[in-house]
């Protein structure tokens, strides 16, 4: 594995080599990005093996995994993400809703 490369402030800025993340590195919403990716990919993975017993988890998940990308998006003011995870969020949760109460 190769030392990470350090550039200097003036080659980042102007360079069309190097590519930069567009989202900023160690903030809460970062961590929250990634967690709630890991959750949503877990839920993927039981929704994938198509075990009706595991309905619940894979609805629990999800609804975790869709708050936690509506708090992201709320703290980056991406209006698509806030409306797609809202929404996700609400129909998960009615669908946890139906399935325990139901």
């Amino acid at each position: 594995m190769a030392p990470e490369q350090k550039f200097a402030k003036e080659e980042l800025e102007k360079s069309q080599r190097i590519y930069k993340s567009a989202t900023p590195k160690g903030g809460i919403d970062w961590y929250v990005k990634w967690a709630s990716s890991l959750i949503i990919l877990s839920a993927i993975t039981i929704r994938s093996a198509g075990v009706p017993e595991l309905i619940w988890l894979d609805m629990l998940l999800s609804w975790i995994g869709a708050c936690g990308w509506f708090f992201v998006s709320w703290v980056w003011k991406d209006r698509a993400l806030i409306l797609l995870n809202g929404v996700m969020g609400i129909v998960l949760f009615s669908g946890l809703i139906r399935y325990f109460y139901g």
